[in-house]
């Protein structure tokens, strides 16, 4: 293999054909073709201004992932972006592209691997309604060498504002809601931390120490919801030095017809803001497709 730092297109025409080798797979393409991206290592290569190698046959050899190659060479081909199906292949393809240093094709991929992170996370949600209404996922925390308990709430936002909630965990709500409406960006963290969007109308609410677990299932339970399963596990928190814990989890089914109770018995309960009105954090129609 021989090194050279001459300039590469002396005497050629930019339609010429040139063989790279790229991590053992071959490739041809033009001058023109590698030089289209003028900020780019191939047209700083092919231009003279880095080192270059060939191998046994004369191939213009680069030690990069040979099969990732295809989706930039096409890039400097056509200037459309053709990217692989695989999320860790795209995430290759974006170490790829930094040695190649193609900015444009960089932002491309990046916006690309958030949409499918994003995708994924939905996928990955807990299930929040059917065709007859809610599920309200309700967690318990129990330390097991400390003493505390807290609860985490999973559910549909016309699930979780007609809960007991306290007034400061009320307003954080509405904010988080009224930030989702405007960005649809999930997941999305409330200013405080301890509540999430999810996605597809899906709300987290996270380190509760003022309801039960049971408190919440004979609230609903009372409104006609249905226990659909309810399991216990060990787990380390890591929120608590990884402190061995019991997590209990009860999954109840909420008809559609038992939020008006819901929300009837929310409007009196003792931890309303002052001034609560029941429409306060009415959700959008798209939020809910």
């Amino acid at each position: 293999m021989t090194t050279s730092c001459r300039r590469l297109n002396n005497g050629r025409k930019s339609s010429d054909p040139v063989n790279l080798n790229v991590g053992g797979v071959i490739y041809t393409t033009s001058y023109l073709t590698l030089v289209s991206y003028s900020e780019s290592m191939l047209a700083r290569m092919f231009e003279g201004d880095l080192p270059s190698a060939k191998d046994k046959d004369g191939n213009y050899f680069i030690d990069r992932d040979g099969k990732l190659f295809r989706y930039i060479l096409n890039f400097l081909r056509t200037s459309k972006i053709h990217l692989p199906d695989s999320l860790v292949e795209l995430q290759q393809l974006s170490d790829e592209v930094d040695f190649y240093q193609i900015p444009s094709l960089k932002e491309e991929i990046g916006l690309e691997i958030t949409r499918r992170h994003e995708e994924n996370m939905v996928k990955m949600l807990p299930t929040c309604c059917d065709s007859d209404g809610y599920f309200l996922d309700v967690l318990e925390h129990n330390g097991v060498q400390a003493n505390f308990k807290n609860l985490q709430l999973i559910g549909h936002i016309d699930i979780i504002k007609v809960l007991p909630l306290s007034p400061d965990d009320y307003g954080v709500l509405q904010c988080l809601v009224e930030t989702v409406k405007q960005t649809d960006y999930h997941p999305h963290k409330s200013t405080t931390g301890h509540i999430w969007y999810l996605g597809k109308g899906c709300f987290e609410l996270q380190d509760i120490y003022y309801l039960t677990r049971v408190e919440i299932g004979e609230l609903v339970r009372a409104h006609g919801a249905r226990l659909v399963s309810s399991s216990a596990s060990y787990t380390n928190s890591t929120e608590t030095n990884n402190m061995q814990t019991i997590l209990i989890m009860d999954k109840w089914h909420i008809p559609a017809y038992c939020i008006q109770k819901l929300r009837a018995n929310c409007m009196t309960c003792k931890a309303l803001p002052p001034g609560r009105t029941v429409g306060f954090l009415d959700w959008n129609q798209e939020h809910q497709q």
